[in-house]
């Protein structure tokens, strides 16, 4: 009878969930690709850099949101998505949701809250852009510290969309099931406002959960 007893309980217990994960915590130049996006900007739009001092707690990546010049509406979005951190629903198997963490911080004399520089945890599949919009609050922070997200699932994430009232759209989202594509991923800065801004980043994680 406790031989049987063992085997429905073991029958009733839930799938054990599987992690994969993909992080940095020197951000080189040469393990990241920039794609800077802009709506009504008149020049590049942005950059990005590695420094290699002076992050939580030393090497770190700088991204820079150029000045709109006046122009209104004005929107700039710098993208920087990991070859490296790459995962393959078809293959590796569905995804059941995505843990997302960062340490921020901003370099600008001004600050980056109220309008600044929001963050925005992204994938790219397919050649298309998704991200994740925190909401409030948004904006990078002053001094180091920890942003994390959990639980997030492929509706979550809209693809890029730069328009006068919005960064994405909600109903287009990226495929976390076997039929989906492989999924690179990253992280995005993103300015509204007719000044430049500059943004930190380090210690970047992405923790995929299996089912």
């Amino acid at each position: 009878m406790k031989k049987i007893m063992v085997l429905i309980l073991l029958g009733l217990a839930a799938p054990a969930q599987a992690q994969v994960s993909f992080s940095d915590t020197t951000f080189l130049d040469a393990d990241w690709t920039s794609t800077v996006l802009a709506l009504n900007h008149p020049g590049a739009g942005g950059f990005t850099a590695h420094v290699a001092s002076g992050g939580n707690p030393a090497d770190h990546r700088a991204l820079t949101t150029l000045s709109c010049a006046g122009n209104n509406p004005c929107k700039v979005m710098m993208i920087e998505v990991k070859p490296s951190a790459v995962y393959d629903p078809s293959t590796q198997g569905p995804i059941l949701s995505l843990s997302y963490s960062e340490d921020q911080m901003c370099a600008s004399a001004d600050g980056c809250v109220g309008g600044g520089q929001t963050w925005l945890p992204v994938c790219l599949q397919a050649g298309k852009f998704y991200l994740h919009s925190p909401g409030a609050p948004s904006g990078v922070l002053d001094t180091w510290t920890t942003r994390s997200l959990v639980g997030l699932v492929a509706a979550d994430f809209g693809e890029v969309l730069l328009t006068a009232s919005g960064l994405l759209d909600p109903g287009s989202n990226p495929d976390f099931s076997t039929t989906g594509s492989p999924i690179q991923f990253g992280y995005a800065r993103a300015n509204s406002l007719a000044s430049g801004r500059t943004g930190r980043i380090d210690n970047w994680s992405v923790v995929v959960m299996e089912t």
